[in-house]
C-alpha cells in the first residue's frame, strides 16, 4: 500500500480584490473573518485599504474608526531610536563596546580594544538600520540611534590597561613578567589594553643587526656599553602602559650619526596607532596634549629651533599625572598619560624650570660619531626592522634588568645633563664664566648687573633677566645677600678680571 501524501496548506495573503469582495460578503456576526481581512489590509495602499473597510463598514455596520484601531493593533509597532541601538550592541556584542573618555571602545578580534571612528559607529547603526525594509535610512535617524548607543554602553569610571602592568600586548598574545621572565598569555578582554603593538613575541628571536647598529653608533664611546644598555632599558619601558619611572629621552646629536635610524626603529616596535608626535612646546595646549592619550611613546626627530619646553606638563606627562584635555568638537575628559617622550635634536632645548624635578626626569644619550658617506647603508632601516621580534626580546630583558637593579645612567648622560642645565639657566652660565665663589667675598648688586647684562650682549642672549630676578637665582645657588645704607650687596660671590 502506498503511504498517504500529505500537501502542506500554504496561507495565501489575498490581493486588493479578493479582499474587497470578500468585505461585501460579510455578514455582522462573521468576527474572525472581519479580523483576518483588516489583517491582511496591511499591505495595501491606504487608499486600497479605505475602500476595503468602507465595503466592511456598508456590509457589517462597524464605523470606520474601530476598523482603523484594529488595523493599528495587527500591525507591529516600529522600533524606537532605543530598540535600534540595542539591536546593534547585540549584534556587536554588549561585552565588546564601552563608552568611556570620549570615544566608543570596541573590542578587536585581535585582542586589544580600539577607539572607534564615529563613521565607523554610524556605520553598524546604518547596517542595522538596513535590515528593517519597513524603515527609511535618513541621516538625522542614524544620528539620533548613534547618540543613544553611546549613553546605553556608557561606562562611568571605565579603567583600562587593568592586569599585570608590566606587560606589552603582543600580535599573538600578552607578554607578561612574572617571577623576573616574561610568559605569553592569551589576549584578555577584560584587562582592557588600548594598545597592541605589531610584532609577534618569540622568545627565540634575535636582533644580531640591530645589536650591530648599535655597537657601530657608540664605537668610541668610553661608556658605550653603559649607551647601549641605556637605550634598551628605555625602550622597554616605553611598550609598558604606565609612567611609573618618570623618564623622557633626548637624543642629542649632529645629523648622520644614527639617531633618527634609532627613532624609525622604535616607531615600528611600538606601532603607528600607538605613536603621538606633539613638540614639547605644544604641550600646554590642551588639544595638542590629548594626542597623547592612550599613546605609548610621543616621538619627535627634530626639535624646533629656540623650542622653549611646556616644562610643567612635560613633568605631568612623565609621572602620568591625570589633566583634563579635550579633542576637538568633543567633550573634555581627564587623560592618565603613559607616553614616553622621545626627542632627537641637534642643540639644546631651551627651559624656564631649573629645578632637580625637571633634570632627574631627563635622560640624554649623545650621539657624537659622525658617518661618513661611505659608511651610510640605504637600506639599513629596513634591514632593522626585520628584526622587530628580536629587537622586542632585548628591549624587554634590559627593561627586566632596570626593574630589579635600576635604570642604567652612563656617565656621558650625565655629563651632558649637567651641561644642559647649566646652558639653560643663563645666571649658572654667568657665574660659571665671570663670577668666582668666595667665601667673604661682598659685590654690589648693581656691579653684578652691569657684569651680566654685559655678557649676555656678548653671548648673544636678548632675554635677559631682570635685577630682581637675578638676584633670587643667585640666592637659590647658593650665595647671600647683605645691604647698607649706600647699596645691597651679593655675599660670597666675586667678579673675575676682565680677559
Amino acid at each position: 500500500m502506498n503511504a498517504p501524501i500529505f500537501h502542506e496548506t500554504e496561507f495565501k495573503v489575498r490581493d486588493f480584490v479578493e479582499l474587497k469582495m470578500a468585505a461585501k460578503a460579510l455578514q455582522p456576526d462573521d468576527a474572525d473573518e472581519i479580523e483576518d481581512i483588516v489583517s491582511e489590509c496591511a499591505h495595501l495602499s491606504a487608499i486600497q485599504r479605505r475602500q476595503v473597510f468602507d465595503a466592511i463598514k456598508e456590509a457589517t455596520g462597524i464605523p470606520l474608526s474601530v476598523l482603523n484601531e484594529q488595523c493599528r493593533q495587527e500591525q507591529a509597532p516600529e522600533p524606537d531610536h532605543l530598540d535600534l541601538a540595542r539591536q546593534v550592541i547585540e549584534l556587536k556584542g554588549a561585552e565588546n563596546m564601552i563608552a568611556a573618555e570620549s570615544h566608543i571602545w570596541g573590542w578587536q578580534d585581535c585582542g586589544v580594544w580600539a577607539a572607534l571612528h564615529d563613521r565607523a559607529v554610524k556605520q553598524d547603526v546604518q547596517a542595522a538600520l538596513a535590515e528593517m525594509p519597513s524603515l527609511e535610512v535618513m541621516s538625522g535617524t542614524v544620528n539620533a540611534v548613534t547618540d543613544v548607543l553611546k549613553t546605553e554602553v556608557f561606562r562611568q569610571g571605565q579603567e583600562f590597561n587593568c592586569g599585570n602592568p608590566e606587560a606589552v600586548n603582543c600580535l599573538n598574545g600578552q607578554v607578561e613578567l612574572e617571577g623576573g621572565r616574561w610568559q605569553l598569555k592569551p589576549h584578555c578582554r577584560e584587562d582592557y589594553r588600548t594598545t597592541q603593538i605589531p610584532v609577534a613575541y618569540d622568545p627565540a628571536a634575535t636582533a644580531p643587526k640591530f645589536e650591530a647598529f648599535l655597537d657601530q653608533i657608540f664605537v668610541d664611546d668610553s661608556d658605550k656599553a653603559e649607551k647601549r644598555q641605556a637605550l634598551l632599558e628605555l625602550m622597554g619601558y616605553t611598550l609598558m602602559s604606565h609612567a611609573r619611572h618618570e623618564k623622557f629621552v633626548m637624543l642629542i646629536g649632529a645629523g648622520a650619526n644614527g639617531k633618527s635610524v634609532l627613532l624609525s626603529v622604535l616607531y615600528a616596535l611600538c606601532g603607528s596607532e600607538n605613536v603621538a608626535g606633539v613638540q614639547p612646546s605644544s604641550f600646554d595646549n590642551r588639544f595638542q596634549r590629548a594626542h597623547l592619550h592612550m599613546k605609548l611613546a610621543n616621538i619627535v626627530t627634530e626639535l624646533r629651533q629656540g623650542e622653549v619646553i611646556a616644562d610643567a606638563e612635560l613633568k605631568a606627562i612623565t609621572s602620568g599625572e591625570p589633566a583634563t584635555v579635550e579633542h576637538k568638537h568633543k567633550d573634555p575628559f581627564v587623560m592618565r598619560p603613559f607616553s614616553t617622550c622621545w626627542f632627537g635634536t641637534n642643540h639644546m632645548p631651551s627651559t624656564r624650570d631649573f629645578s632637580d624635578a625637571l633634570f632627574r626626569r631627563a635622560v640624554i644619550i649623545t650621539f657624537n660619531r659622525v658617518f661618513a658617506p661611505h659608511e651610510q647603508n640605504p637600506r639599513l632601516k629596513d634591514e632593522l626592522l626585520s628584526e622587530l621580534s628580536g629587537i622586542l626580546n632585548l628591549a624587554l630583558n634590559a627593561y627586566c634588568e632596570a626593574i630589579h637593579f635600576g635604570f642604567t645612567q652612563p656617565s656621558s648622560s650625565e655629563d651632558a645633563k649637567n651641561e644642559w642645565r647649566l646652558e639653560a639657566d643663563q645666571v649658572a652660565m654667568f657665574v660659571e664664566e665671570v663670577c668666582q665663589r668666595a667665601s667673604h667675598a661682598q659685590t654690589p648688586m648693581s656691579e653684578v648687573y652691569t657684569a651680566y647684562t654685559t655678557w649676555a650682549a656678548a653671548s648673544g642672549i636678548h632675554r635677559t633677566v631682570t635685577v630682581r630676578t637675578l638676584r633670587q637665582r643667585l640666592t637659590k645657588l647658593g650665595f647671600g645677600t647683605d645691604k647698607d645704607r649706600r647699596a645691597r650687596y651679593v655675599t660670597g660671590l666675586g667678579l673675575l678680571p676682565p680677559p
